[in-house]
């Protein structure tokens, strides 16, 4: 009998060891379970709701957004069913959809990026800022501007720039559409803006990444892949992803060949007037101090 309490005891102890070894998984609070049901509960209703109808679409994306305000210590904590919940953003921004619908559901998403992190949220639906890009180029001008902002602040000014680079092309795409407005346009500085942006995160970028498509390269029937630096160097650094994702856009976007050439041009011709300045500076300056001298020489 002792033997008997000796050995259940010495295997309490040896349990209670292991479990002290063994990592405690976080689990939710009362508040964040509640708040993860409640939204999984109002995402299924609108992932069965037709896209057509937009009234009812709408007012589930307000209660969406008042489910979210006021959970935001549990919306923090947790993202409620990333795959339903991407599923319906899609569904929310989809391009025949009307205005209303897509002001809301961006609304509903820069919270979320407020709340969880645009890297975060990015990380668990990656597929989510797909949804962004394919309706900037289609949406009412009203909301082209927020996604604008929207992809100036949670996708240019978060991401790192390594994920900016490869989405490069889509930005592209989804962007260069509003130079064709008029130059006094909110939308055509918000794209020239970005654009600048873009610049500047590839130029000062300290990474490295994959091209598979190189313009050049292609013209050479050289499809091999081909690390290019992204990062300040002689030949232009990370500017040169840039470039070959304009010289993509430009063979393979017909629509969008015009905005191409018109930022190229744009490009060239601030170069050029910029080096004629520096040029006409330099001969300036030569001159003056050829004056100078004579001055010396004859006194």
């Amino acid at each position: 009998m002792v033997f008997g309490l000796l050995s259940e005891r010495f295997l309490v102890e040896c349990m209670n060891a292991q479990l002290g070894d063994v990592e405690m998984v976080p689990q939710l609070s009362k508040r964040a379970t509640r708040y993860s049901a409640e939204m999984v509960k109002l995402l299924l209703i609108m992932d069965r709701t037709p896209s057509s109808n937009w009234a009812s679409l709408s007012t589930m994306l307000t209660q969406l957004l008042k489910c979210i305000e006021s959970n935001i210590e549990a919306a923090t904590d947790v993202l409620p069913d990333p795959v339903l919940l991407c599923r319906v953003i899609w569904k929310c921004f989809d391009p025949k959809g009307v205005m209303g619908v897509h002001r809301k559901a961006l609304d509903v998403l820069q919270r979320l990026c407020l709340c969880v992190g645009t890297s975060a949220l990015v990380r668990q639906m990656p597929l989510l800022l797909v949804g962004v890009l394919e309706l900037l180029p289609q949406c009412s001008i009203q909301v082209k501007c927020e996604l604008l902002h929207f992809v100036e602040v949670h996708m240019l000014r978060t991401l790192p720039p390594g994920v900016v680079a490869v989405e490069l092309p889509g930005i592209l795409s989804a962007i260069l559409g509003g130079l064709e407005e008029k130059d006094t346009t909110e939308v055509y500085r918000s794209t020239l803006k970005i654009m600048e942006a873009l610049h500047t995160i590839l130029r000062n970028a300290e990474t490295m990444i994959s091209v598979n498509s190189n313009p050049i390269e292609e013209v050479n029937d050289n499809r091999h892949e081909k690390e290019v630096p992204l990062g300040n160097s002689s030949e232009g650094g990370g500017e040169v992803i840039l470039y070959s994702a304009l010289w993509l856009t430009l063979k393979n976007c017909p629509s969008l060949r015009a905005c191409v050439l018109l930022y190229l041009k744009m490009r060239l011709c601030g170069g050029v007037s910029q080096a004629h300045s520096v040029g006409h500076g330099s001969v300036l300056a030569e001159s003056e101090g050829l004056e100078k001298e004579k001055k010396t020489s004859a006194s």
